[in-house]
């Protein structure tokens, strides 16, 4: 039981790792068109 807490958990922070790399890249994305722009 604890490994797989443990792999739910490892899981979790993954995906919020991607999600935090994927919102600071339409982010950036974002700002550069309204520079140039």
């Amino acid at each position: 039981m604890p490994s797989r807490v443990f792999r739910l958990v490892g899981r979790m922070h993954g995906m919020a790792a991607l999600a935090r790399r994927a919102g600071y890249d339409v982010d950036l994305r974002i700002t550069y068109e309204s520079i140039l722009e």
